[in-house]
């Protein structure tokens, strides 16, 4: 190694030092906001452990135990309000480009994108899932449990499976899913005003 290569790494030291410093502690709140048993007694301990991170999220969020929020990437994650977020689901904000990806290539050599991840209002995660990169997941909406969402989902539907699809549309108030039809029909005599 020659003396400018080593006085260059010297400089750049501290810099490497405290951005692993962040990363750490940043990995330190990830493991309290998933597992610490303080998060039984204080609801609101794993959504400010994620707001350090850099999640951008609204009010009234409710995260199950063991949710994964892509760590390294939190500032590309936006949850909005009233969003119910269920036990062992993850969410990813990064992929690999795998453009320049060859045979005889090195994958930890392909650079990582960020791609921003949206919760509208309202949503729910079932249980298990998995968010991937890029996706929006619309106001009202309902993930099934073990979903994998690759792509966008609308508002006000239920939407399940691997890959995640919409299997129906929610009714508006005075209107039920009929199984027969598929459809969502009018509920006999609903009188809106008397509601």
């Amino acid at each position: 190694m020659t003396i400018k290569v080593f006085f260059r790494k010297l400089k750049n030291f501290p810099l490497y030092i405290g951005e692993h410093i962040v990363m750490m502690f940043k990995w330190w709140l990830l493991n309290i906001a998933r597992r610490s048993p303080w998060c039984h007694m204080f609801l609101g301990l794993p959504n400010l452990c994620w707001r350090i991170c850099g999640v951008k999220m609204g009010k009234n969020v409710r995260i199950g135990q063991d949710v994964y929020l892509d760590v390294n990437y939190a500032k590309y994650i936006t949850i909005e309000d009233d969003v119910w977020i269920t036990s062992h689901s993850a969410i990813f904000a990064h992929r690999r480009v795998m453009d320049d990806y060859h045979k005889g290539g090195r994958y930890k050599e392909c650079p990582q994108k960020p791609r921003p991840v949206l919760i509208k209002k309202g949503a729910a995660i079932g249980i298990g899932s998995l968010v991937t990169p890029g996706v929006t997941i619309g106001q009202g909406s309902v993930i099934g449990a073990g979903s994998v969402v690759v792509k966008d989902i609308p508002d006000w539907c239920l939407a399940a499976g691997s890959p995640c699809k919409v299997m129906r549309y929610l009714p508006e108030e005075g209107y039920y899913y009929n199984k027969a039809t598929k459809q969502n029909e009018p509920i006999p005599g609903f009188n809106k005003e008397e509601a």
